[in-house]
């Protein structure tokens, strides 16, 4: 683990699927509000966790009549938040006690690895993913410790 600009390594995840949210007629905000914010963190691992929960938001708005997804960032206290939000279906309340369980999915393609290793590599980094409740779709926040200035 080495020092990451969280707002840096977001840039850079998101120009990974830049073009596949625009293909897709996705309405796209990115708003970085952690500028200063430096956690310690394999650069590819957390990589790796933001492009999954785009590509779960990509995937569970492609019915939706105006897709959107909206990535933002903020300092909480001693932690940056992280959250990936998109105005899908939701995550029913059945389903939302399971989503971390591996080899758990609700797609016809899906494995069901991709949040349990999302939730993995969070933890292993000290911090916590977790699912919020959020009208007309899902929200999915990752929170990671700062690193003291």
């Amino acid at each position: 683990l080495v020092p990451e600009a969280i707002d840096a390594l977001i840039t850079n995840a998101t120009r990974l699927v830049a073009e596949d949210i625009k293909a897709r007629g996705i309405s796209f905000t990115l708003a970085l509000g952690a500028p200063q914010a430096t956690v310690m963190a394999d650069e590819a691992q957390l990589r790796q966790v933001l492009l999954n929960l785009l590509r779960n938001a990509i995937e569970a708005v492609g019915h939706a009549a105006s897709p959107a997804i909206e990535l933002t960032t903020a300092v909480v206290g001693n932690r940056v938040e992280i959250c990936v939000a998109d105005n899908g279906p939701g995550i029913t309340a059945d389903t939302k006690p399971h989503i971390f369980e591996p080899f758990f999915t609700t797609k016809a393609q899906g494995t069901g690895l991709g949040l349990a290793l999302s939730q993995q590599i969070i933890s292993d980094h000290g911090g916590e993913l977790a699912v919020r409740d959020a009208p007309g779709g899902a929200t999915l926040a990752i929170r990671l410790p700062l690193l003291p200035k």
